[in-house]
């Protein structure tokens, strides 16, 4: 369940009232109000399902957006990112999260992984769950996607 908390600031011609008296209110939202669309595929070095990686590997994720670059341009948006967010295998703890920039019109993003930043990220060279979703950012609100996911396996 979705909830926002809003202000409603009562004026007339003559006057207003000044916003910061007035009370705040709980609002429900059954569902989602808006959301970013997800990504619509996430890979490690071309593989979506079981991708694995050796000892000294470096790794490539791939990843596209799901509008194809067809969303329109909103003013209101001052930043796009995708993030990449690296979990232990259970996907109980975060060990790494980056954000790439993501500008509209783009529709597929590629990072490359060394090897050496690998074992920065995760502490060492461990199978893992990687998560990746976009992220758009206003003046004052962040709204995320869906995230997808793919389990990296260490061989």
């Amino acid at each position: 369940m979705n909830s926002a908390m809003l202000k409603i600031q009562s004026f007339t011609r003559q006057a207003q009232s000044n916003l910061e008296d007035e009370t705040e209110l709980d609002v429900v939202i059954a569902g989602r109000a808006y959301t970013e669309p997800p990504l619509n595929y996430l890979n490690v070095d071309g593989n979506p399902h079981d991708p694995s990686y050796g000892t000294g590997d470096n790794i490539t994720v791939n990843f596209g957006a799901s509008d194809g670059g067809e969303l329109p341009h909103r003013t209101d948006v001052k930043e796009r990112w995708v993030v990449l967010e690296f979990y232990d295998e259970s996907g109980d703890t975060l060990l790494y999260s980056t954000r790439l920039s993501f500008d509209y019109g783009i529709t597929t993003g590629t990072y490359l992984i060394l090897n050496a930043d690998l074992i920065t990220y995760l502490g060492s060279e461990i199978s893992f769950l990687l998560e990746a979703k976009q992220l758009v950012v206003g003046d004052w609100w962040e709204i995320e996607s869906e995230p997808l996911s793919v389990l990296v396996r260490k061989v």
